[in-house]
């Protein structure tokens, strides 16, 4: 098999995983819209989902790093996965899957929701965190580079988490939301793909 082959054949599981992932996002955006005169409308949800469709293409993204491999063992595949997988817990988790009869209220739905979320992503974050070491270390990165890295990034990514899991005041909600969506959403700027002729 070839290298193209095996990625194709890596990646293939991962897209799908990744797919399902937004369109779990979608169909459940449409199911609130469908039902909205039963629907108590926030937008602090809203950008959470927003925030894991940013996260789920993101990782697609990154396939093209992570795959860039001529052999791979199960325990290594595994790790490869936990991102995805993790990543697509949070995506079917931000919004209800369901409008009951009486009504759903949004905010409600966060705030009962939000450690769940905070949970599952900074799971992905953590993973993520540890791919990247191996990978820096694999491409023999010096360790004060890979440090600084973590020591600017962690805390960027943590403290909004930790807003949103431990307090209950709208403003510190919104400053971990957009918190949390400025330090992902530098990824739209920077992931390009582009293919040798």
């Amino acid at each position: 098999m070839g290298q193209t082959e095996f990625f194709t054949y890596l990646s293939s599981f991962v897209i799908i995983v990744l797919a399902v992932a937004i369109a779990d996002l979608i169909n459940s955006l449409h199911r609130l819209i469908r039902a909205r005169k039963r629907v108590t409308w926030h937008p602090l949800p809203l950008m959470m989902a927003l925030l894991a469709t940013i996260a789920v293409i993101s990782e697609f993204f990154s396939l093209w790093w992570e795959f860039d491999v001529t052999d791979i063992t199960m325990m290594e595949l595994l790790g490869v996965l936990s991102v995805p997988g993790l990543l697509a817990l949070f995506a079917y988790s931000v919004l209800p899957d369901e409008v009951p009869p009486e009504g759903l209220d949004l905010w409600t739905f966060y705030m009962e929701e939000r450690r769940v979320l905070c949970a599952l992503l900074g799971l992905a974050f953590v993973c993520d965190m540890v791919r990247a070491a191996q990978g820096a270390v694999d491409d023999n990165v010096p360790a004060s580079e890979i440090v600084w890295y973590f020591l600017l990034l962690t805390p960027a990514f943590f403290i909004p988490l930790l807003l949103i899991s431990f307090t209950k005041k709208p403003l510190w909600q919104w400053i971990g939301v957009l918190g949390l969506l400025a330090v992902n959403g530098q990824s739209l700027l920077f992931w390009e793909l582009s293919v040798e002729s």
